[in-house]
């Protein structure tokens, strides 16, 4: 471990991270395979790219997906959307985090939110296919689309993230023992 005296005091902002680090230097540590973030940045512009053509797919109704009904298409869209842009989100983020304190703060918050979009986005979808043909499916979707947007404007506050977190925690665990409780074993 490297002794304290010795840190660069802008270290915790990225290990690539040095005063003159700009936009087009972040860029390069792109085809450097020596720098630490060099295989996983890849890794996510590689599947947020393979979301992004999905969603082409979907959106195109491609004969890869063969659903039943219009609705199928649509959820199929919301977690593929939101997959994507969660992907998109961390591999900007991990490019350009290091360039200084201000562009770490924003594009971790922006991550932070990238990871609650996918969250609720799935749950939402997985409670739309399961609650389909049951008096209970707008009352759930509503619960998780109002929780969502409420944790969102939580999100930008750091009390407010934490207790949107465990707001989070609670209310989609609910969500989903309320349907594997009361719904799933139905017969």
């Amino acid at each position: 471990m490297i002794p304290r005296v010795y840190r660069r005091f802008y270290i915790q902002w990225g290990h690539r991270a040095h005063p003159e680090m700009t936009f087009w230097k972040s860029l390069l540590s792109l085809i450097v395979p020596w720098q630490n973030e060099f295989l996983a940045s890849w890794l996510y512009i590689a599947f947020a790219s393979y979301f992004w053509v999905e969603l082409c797919l979907i959106m195109a109704k491609g004969k890869e997906y063969e659903f039943n009904n219009e609705m199928d298409y649509w959820l199929m869209f919301i977690a593929t959307i939101a997959i994507a842009t969660s992907l998109t989100i961390t591999a900007v983020y991990l490019v350009f985090y290091s360039m200084g304190e201000v562009y770490y703060k924003t594009l971790e918050l922006f991550n932070y939110m990238g990871y609650l979009f996918v969250t609720y986005a799935l749950v939402f979808v997985v409670m739309a296919s399961e609650l389909k043909a049951t008096d209970d499916f707008f009352g759930v979707l509503f619960v998780i689309g109002v929780t969502f947007m409420a944790v969102m404007v939580m999100t930008q506050y750091e009390l407010g993230r934490k207790i949107g977190f465990w707001v989070t925690v609670g209310v989609l665990s609910a969500v989903v023992f309320f349907d594997l409780a009361l719904n799933a074993s139905k017969k």
